[in-house]
């Protein structure tokens, strides 16, 4: 086994060091056909000796770990070396040596191997396409193009395609595959269609939910992910200056925006887009590509016949006759979607393959939207009803919940489920063992548009009885990957209650974070089991902590702040510090420090939030987290001017300034306000000595950073306005003093 480059590559007159071996008499020799990265030839050799130590043949070993190289996050740097390492075996080598395997030893202990956890999503509702297949160009093509160490004047990527095409899979593979890659994947998608009036109100009820329907949401929701300070009645455009600030952190970011149909020729994100800092990339998906954005073009059309196969054959779980796959392949012109649906009417026993060949050779209009409209009649009314219903849920909904909002008994909501999964209307997706069921973005924009008026009204109160029943009686035991997958779905049941049955609240609430805390316990104790028996090294991250971790901790805190649960929030952000401290994310610790600050700091706790904020000042500053550290110096001043330490809190100020100068312009502004409403109040207490210290500071610190180059070209402006407004302050406490001249007073006034 080589493992050096170019090991299996004959040169033009010299035979290859692998071809040497073998005419040398060695009957099989694993080498490499190309140059081959460090990260690929480790995830190859690793997966390879670990399926030999399992026993595998030697041939199927290589098959695995090439397989391995292609799905490995660390290795995605080069997409093509799944096709480097060859296995060359001599033509008269004995019949057993390309499935020879490791010897077995009885004396020894049985063979454990170490699997590394993989890369997790930035949202734990996302899930890889099972039925994804091919697309190799495409996916070299983006990877080249997201590589935030590459430089590149078009750092977006656009995939586009006829709806169907399957955009949102190569979108959702690729940020499996490179998201590591970022510091921060986010990932947004957007509604396919607007959402309909009569069902505003109930998806309004959560405030955040998965699929996105205006430009404003969509706007809110990319700076809630950033941790932008919004005030909630801002524009859209008012958000672009503070997203961009906050992605100039010097961390590399990805911008996942899937479904972008509604938005793509929106200014506000366009000029989101064009403006994006060195290392930050963005990868969207729409029909068409949009006018006036510099990007790189990824189109997305029919799979290719071999793979068109194997995802059928994926999808029927078993053999689709030759013929019948070709004819539907150029009839479908390999568009994923139909080609699912079609074999769909097969697996579901509504048509055999000849009655499905027949069905689609009928077909009149656009054929995708004539396979779709026929599998909704195969459906019959009952399915057809069960598949609006499931519109409610957010993103997904259990097999229980389903049921309870549908009202349906057992046997035919059982058999009518099945159905909808066999024609592939509906995805059928399990977490620990428990069933739920969900809707692609292009099928729910079909549910919500073809719900009726009663479904709307009377949807929405079952959904909210069921999961106040859930929240009393099941979220207490249910462990954190399903508290976590419920997270869309209780955040909105609560806002309905909190609306309509608000004595409730508190009582569903302590349930929900006794089920959290218990989550968090077994998560520790089963860390603690575990962790003599790993290498040093190894980090395995219990799942109920990576999911108390993710949505479902966000959205609860969002509500307990929106509607002042003091006490449920104080302990949601404990156990949020617990986890994050638990996982060494330091940044995440500082700013969870930082908003227990800020609520110590609410309710007169000063000396704790003292304590909290100065703690989440040190760690940004340790990590060099700029952004961060302007929120927090800002936070310790108004700590500082609650406890009545004008002279600690004027510092924290400056600092505010003097640190925003070296982000960008906007943060500075921001600062510049609270520096003007603090010098506002302190004269208003007759305080001008404090109003002559606070711009006098600012305006030394900017003369020394001015002096050092430490204050950007592109800054310039801003600092321009700082000295300004810093000097109107000075002057304006001048006056008041008594201390300056005619001409000092003239210019203060």
């Amino acid at each position: 086994m080589l493992q050096s480059c170019l090991t299996a590559a004959d040169g033009p007159t010299v035979p290859s060091v692998a071809r040497s071996l073998l005419d040398a008499g060695i009957p099989v020799v694993l080498a490499m056909g190309q140059s081959v990265s460090v990260p690929a030839a480790k995830a190859f050799f690793r997966a390879f000796y670990t399926e030999l130590a399992r026993g595998r043949e030697v041939v199927e070993a290589t098959r695995r770990a090439r397989l391995a190289v292609a799905d490995d996050p660390v290795s995605q740097h080069f997409p093509w070396e799944w096709a480097t390492p060859i296995l060359m075996v001599r033509r008269d080598a004995p019949e057993e040596a390309g499935i020879w395997r490791f010897p077995e030893d009885t004396s020894r202990e049985p063979v454990s191997v170490d699997e590394r956890p993989r890369f997790s999503p930035p949202d734990p509702g996302l899930r890889r396409n099972p039925f994804f297949v091919g697309r190799r160009k495409e996916r070299v093509d983006i990877a080249r193009s997201l590589d935030p160490d590459r430089p590149t004047d078009r750092p977006v990527v656009v995939l586009h395609g006829e709806r169907g095409i399957g955009k949102t899979a190569l979108a959702v593979e690729a940020i499996f595959r490179w998201g590591h890659w970022f510091d921060d994947p986010l990932w947004l998608q957007g509604r396919s269609e607007p959402v309909p009036r009569e069902l505003a109100a109930h998806l309004a009820d959560y405030r955040s939910t998965a699929l996105i329907g205006d430009i404003g949401a969509l706007m809110a929701r990319l700076a809630d992910m950033l941790r932008v300070p919004r005030r909630g009645d801002e524009p859209p455009a008012a958000l672009v200056e503070p997203i961009l600030a906050a992605l100039a952190d010097g961390r590399k970011h990805l911008l996942v925006l899937d479904n972008m149909d509604a938005f793509i020729g929106e200014e506000v994100l366009l000029d989101l887009l064009r403006r994006l800092p060195a290392h930050c990339r963005a990868l969207l998906t729409c029909p068409t590509f949009p006018e006036g954005l510099d990007a790189q073009k990824v189109g997305v059309r029919g799979l290719a016949f071999p793979e068109a196969l194997a995802l059928m054959v994926n999808r029927a779980e078993g053999e689709v006759p030759p013929g019948w796959a070709e004819n539907v392949y150029q009839r479908a012109g390999g568009h994923p979607m139909t080609l699912r649906l079609v074999v769909g009417w097969v697996k579901s026993g509504k048509r055999d393959w000849d009655g499905a060949l027949k069905e689609l050779e009928g077909a009149q209009g656009d054929l995708f939207e004539y396979v779709f409209s026929r599998s909704l009649a195969m459906a019959g009314d009952e399915g057809r009803r069960l598949f609006r219903l499931l519109a409610l849920f957010d993103p997904d909904g259990s097999r229980a919940a389903w049921q309870a909002v549908a009202e349906a008994g057992a046997e035919t909501f059982g058999d009518t489920v099945a159905l909808l999964v066999g024609l592939s209307l509906v995805e059928d997706i399990r977490v620990d063992g428990v069933a739920f069921y969900g809707l692609s973005p292009l099928a729910r924009a079909v549910a919500e548009r073809e719900m009726t008026d009663a479904e709307r009204a009377e949807g929405p109160r079952r959904f909210s009885r069921y999961y106040r029943r859930w929240l009393e009686e099941k979220s207490p035991q249910a462990p954190g990957t399903i508290l976590e997958k419920e997270a869309g779905n209780i955040r909105r049941a609560l806002e309905v209650l909190y609306r309509e049955e608000p004595e409730h609240i508190r009582a569903l609430l302590d349930d929900l974070l006794r089920g959290l805390e218990r989550a968090f316990t077994d998560g520790q104790n089963r860390w603690a089991a575990i962790q003599p028996l790993l290498p040093p090294g190894l980090v395995v991250v219990p799942p109920d902590w990576q999911a108390l971790r993710g949505r479902l901790m966000d959205e609860m805190v969002e509500f307990c702040h929106l509607h002042g649960y003091w006490p449920q929030w104080e302990r949601l952000l404990q156990m949020v510090l617990a986890v994050l401290r638990a996982l060494g994310d330091r940044h995440g610790e500082a700013q969870t420090l930082g908003n227990l600050g800020n609520l110590y700091r609410q309710q007169g706790r000063l000396e704790e939030a003292l304590d909290a904020v100065s703690a989440a000042r040190r760690t940004f500053e340790e990590l060099g987290d700029a952004p961060n550290l302007v929120l927090c110096y800002r936070l310790l001043a108004r700590v500082h001017r609650a406890r009545g330490e004008v002279g600690e809190a004027l510092p924290a100020l400056v600092a505010a300034v003097m640190v925003a100068l070296q982000v960008h312009p906007k943060p500075v502004e921001e600062t510049l306000d609270n520096v003007v409403a603090t010098a506002k109040a302190l004269g208003e207490q007759g305080e001008w000595r404090a109003v002559d210290a606070l711009g006098a500071g600012v305006l030394q610190l900017l003369e020394e950073m001015v002096q050092r180059g430490l204050v950007r070209e592109e800054m310039g402006p801003v600092a321009a306005l700082v000295r300004a407004t810093c000097g109107v302050i000075v002057g304006v406490a001048a006056l008041q003093l008594g201390e300056g001249g005619e001409e000092e007073r003239g210019n203060s006034r």
